[in-house]
């Protein structure tokens, strides 16, 4: 047999026990062995939330799917109106937790994820609105012989914007705690971002907040404050967006038909907000052409300034 014709027929033979071997072999033997990759776990079923003394006790369903991966735990967050609260993480299985630490009369709401060795899950829905209890007071709270707490929640009323600003006002508590209220503290929120408080020593209960961000939106919570401590906080205001403070010209650039006079006056109308006298304009005019003295092109002709040329504004004093 030609050498040539015996390799034809040896590969066919191969080729042929190659594919008897495709066909014959269990498919198992073929496919890669394919891990599942575990992921968080899918969201709670959320149930409800039974207030008690200062804390709440949350109950849920476990996710249908714990991401391939055994849950270790749930992490439960309360909510004060759409204000998130620091949440509790409880490493272990059960579905009914307490929080502790809540404040007395203030309504919360509870949201939960499922916790695995990837990661946490999804929040679940919310809880209906629970309002948390707080312990009965005694006589002995109302006198100076008995046991004194920090006030209760203020009622908060309404917020104004101003200029970088904004004005909130708010009824007293009902419980002073036994020991006078001596002051408030207010905190804005942007968002659910709280920025820094304000403390007034006074006990009036409409307060300006200054150093706001204009064109930012705002809301505020406030706490009464007695010799005991600072007590819970009132419910959320509603939003304002104060005003960006006006920034006052420092220059202004000579156009056709200008002198020291007309600017003088615009400058001083503009701060009046009136039609100003001759005798406000002449007492600001000295001092605008004094300030711009060394910008002149003859220093002792305040008569000649020209187009385009910068002169400085300075303070309008009424």
């Amino acid at each position: 047999m030609a050498s040539g014709k015996h390799q034809r027929i040896v590969s066919s033979m191969a080729l042929g026990l190659l594919t008897v071997g495709l066909l014959t072999t269990p498919q198992r033997f073929l496919d890669p062995v394919v891990t599942p990759t575990a992921t968080v776990p899918g969201a709670p079923t959320i149930g409800t939330a039974t207030a008690g003394i200062n804390q709440a006790t949350v109950n849920w369903t476990a996710p249908t799917s714990d991401g391939g991966t055994d849950i270790t735990g749930y992490l439960v967050t309360p909510y004060i109106g759409f204000d998130e609260q620091p949440s509790t993480r409880f490493s272990s299985a059960p579905t009914t937790q307490t929080l502790v630490g809540l404040s007395a009369g203030i309504r919360y709401r509870f949201r939960v994820k499922a916790i695995n060795a990837v990661g946490n899950g999804r929040y679940s829905n919310p809880t209906p609105v629970i309002t948390v209890l707080g312990d009965a007071p005694s006589t002995s709270e109302t006198t100076t012989d008995g046991e004194l707490t920090v006030p209760g929640a203020p009622i908060i009323g309404t917020a104004t914007a101003g200029e970088a600003s904004a004005t909130a006002s708010w009824t007293a508590p009902a419980s002073d705690g036994g020991s006078n209220i001596t002051g408030y503290v207010v905190t804005p929120y942007q968002g659910f971002s709280a920025e820094p408080s304000r403390t007034f020593a006074t006990v009036d209960t409409t307060q300006t907040i200054t150093d706001l961000v204009g064109g930012s939106t705002y809301r505020f919570r406030v706490q009464a404050i007695n010799t005991v401590g600072t007590g819970p906080f009132s419910q959320t205001s509603n939003e304002v967006t104060p005003t960006a403070v006006a920034v006052a010209k420092t220059e202004v650039i000579v156009e056709s038909g200008d002198s020291f006079w007309t600017l003088a006056a615009e400058a001083v109308g503009e701060k009046l907000g009136v039609e100003p006298t001759n005798r406000a304009i002449a007492n600001y005019w000295l001092v605008f052409i004094e300030v711009n003295r060394d910008r002149l092109v003859y220093p002792n002709n305040a008569d000649l300034i020209y187009p385009g040329q910068s002169l400085v504004l300075p303070p309008v004093v009424v």
